[in-house]
């Protein structure tokens, strides 16, 4: 059966970081890493894993980290500032702090929603310059707060 690789759905490469961990060691290359994120857990894997200990599971294998909050609502699956969603991000943020070859990057999908089925769904009309100007500053605050 040959592998689709997809950000959500159920055909994943790999659904939780334990898999994520076994491939890179099948894999036995120094540059081959995981670049995980658990804002994408959330909607992926449903109520089955808490995404912030599935993280601390990745990193050992993890070159990069990629940190959004999300909240869970009827609709679907909404982006909000970091700290105000369900991630756990504080938790991930204080282990990348103690991990000094490892990236962080920060999303803030502005346009983006993910409906029921975990798919995106694009917003028609641009987002308001001070909704992002007051989102990034909260999220920055956020990482300064948690990285020291």
């Amino acid at each position: 059966m040959p592998w689709r690789i997809r950000e959500n759905g159920e055909d994943n490469l790999f659904n939780l970081a334990k898999d994520g961990l076994d491939l890179v060691e099948r894999i036995g290359s120094p540059h081959v890493r995981l670049n995980y994120d658990a804002g994408n857990t959330i909607s992926h894997r449903p109520r089955k894993v808490d995404p912030a200990q599935d993280a601390l599971v990745a990193m050992p294998a993890c070159a990069h980290v990629h940190v959004k909050d999300v909240q869970t609502r009827p609709e679907g699956y909404f982006f909000v500032p970091l700290g105000q969603g369900e991630v756990g991000c504080a938790t991930i943020l204080e282990a990348v702090r103690d991990r000094e070859n490892l990236n962080l990057a920060i999303g803030l999908p502005f346009r983006l929603h993910r409906d029921p089925a975990a798919q995106p769904v694009r917003q028609s009309s641009p987002v308001d310059l001070l909704e992002i100007e007051t989102t990034i500053r909260r999220s920055l605050s956020f990482v300064q707060e948690h990285l020291g």
